[in-house]
């Protein structure tokens, strides 16, 4: 399985690549710092899923988001923000899933070992 991490920090970036990477040894992991690198990078691996920081430069990443679900509606998109009241949350809606950044980024983990799991059952 392939994901996309698009977050501008790169401790940030790291410290997703290896939870990532604990939740499935199979996935492969792409990063990206800003909205081009990310688009570029998913209209070329067309990734399974796709880790999104809400607070991409240039508050890029609701475009961001909506393009990848236009590409494929059927992408995973996980985004962590560091703002997660009422109208953050509804820029987001089309995300799959919407996370506190700081505090509940370790959710990851499961839902990458659950994908995981379904992608090795249906091949």
């Amino acid at each position: 399985m392939d994901v996309l991490i698009a977050d501008s920090s790169t401790i940030i970036n790291s410290r997703l690549k290896m939870l990532i990477s604990d939740a499935s040894s199979q996935a492969v992991i792409y990063q990206a710092k800003s909205y081009d690198e990310a688009i570029a990078l998913f209209a070329e691996k067309k990734t399974a899923v796709v880790v999104l920081d809400s607070g991409l430069p240039g508050n890029r990443s609701v475009n961001l988001l909506e393009e990848i679900k236009r590409v494929n509606e059927k992408t995973v998109v996980i985004v962590l923000s560091l703002q997660c009241d009422t109208y953050t949350r509804q820029k987001f809606t089309a995300a799959n899933f919407f996370f506190d950044k700081y505090n509940e980024h370790e959710k990851i983990t499961a839902i990458i070992n659950n994908l995981s799991k379904t992608t090795v059952n249906d091949e």
